[in-house]
């Protein structure tokens, strides 16, 4: 995954602001260009954007301020297509009162249809500078899951950011059976030989799956539980600062539920990684 072109869409409320402060962070550590983007039914006059958008002079230092007519659930997934955009950041709702966690229409729509990961943020984070020294990247064993390790890669490799891998391996979930499927053993006689060797085995996959480059440093942290809440209760020990899952792009029903599940719960921001088609 390359990192050059970030897009943050803003609405002109102070909660859509929360992901500016992620994006420049991210930037900064790959130098990559921020192009903010405000989509309304009428175009605003330039000189009058930036106070539309309640963003502070000091806050738009080297980014591109942009607008497109018609409807933000359209425009912006147009407009990253059609600039090469590589990351979105955006805030998970901007409506007040909203339910914390939930996603809000216009973040909806434009996650299920973004062709390049996407950035979340709470609204509640505000406006304040956001530090990222690890990265904690939700692992599964399967190669979906595995997609994920190249935008894992690259946020650890523009900075000295730590990238630690969660699996969380419970004898009562459903074993996956993926063709490259590595999975946690279910018994172990001689856990202090068989862990650290099935962790080697686990992060060799990972790196080979994902193409990541062998410098990155990778830790692994094998966790109890079998539930969504599992990974952000370990996302949280870990202290992380950035969350990262894949998924298939499906939100509804029972789909998704560990993405779901990290948005209601996580503190930290949560990249979400769209998997490749299945064969």
């Amino acid at each position: 995954m390359k990192l050059t072109s970030i897009l943050v869409p803003l609405d002109g409320t102070v909660q859509a602001l929360s992901a500016l402060p992620v994006a420049q962070t991210l930037a900064g550590l790959a130098d990559a260009t921020i192009h903010i983007v405000h989509v309304h039914e009428s175009p605003v006059p330039m000189h009058d954007l930036l106070s539309r958008l309640g963003v502070r002079s000091d806050e738009c230092g080297g980014c591109v301020v942009n607008q497109a007519i018609g409807t933000p659930e359209e425009q912006i997934t147009a407009f990253a297509r059609e600039r090469g955009s590589d990351l979105l950041v955006l805030c998970t709702h901007t409506a007040p009162h909203h339910p914390a966690g939930a996603l809000g229409r216009t973040t909806r729509a434009v996650l299920a249809s973004s062709a390049c990961p996407v950035v979340l943020t709470r609204p509640d984070r505000g406006r304040e500078p956001w530090p990222l020294r690890r990265v904690v990247l939700v692992q599964d064993g399967t190669p979906t899951s595995a997609c994920a390790i190249d935008a894992a890669a690259t946020v650890a490799l523009s900075g000295d950011v730590e990238l630690v891998v969660v699996h969380v391996a419970a004898p009562r979930v459903a074993q996956a059976t993926a063709p490259g499927t590595l999975t946690a053993p279910q018994y172990v006689d001689q856990p202090q030989y068989e862990w650290p060797a099935w962790g080697r085995e686990f992060l060799d996959r990972l790196t080979a799956l994902g193409h990541s480059p062998p410098s990155v440093r990778l830790r692994l942290v094998l966790a109890p539980g079998e539930s969504g809440h599992d990974v952000v209760r370990v996302a949280r020990e870990q202290h992380g600062d950035l969350l990262i899952v894949a998924w298939h792009g499906r939100l509804e029903g029972g789909h998704a539920a560990i993405v779901k599940t990290a948005l209601r719960e996580a503190s930290c921001p949560v990249l979400v990684v769209r998997a490749p088609p299945e064969e």
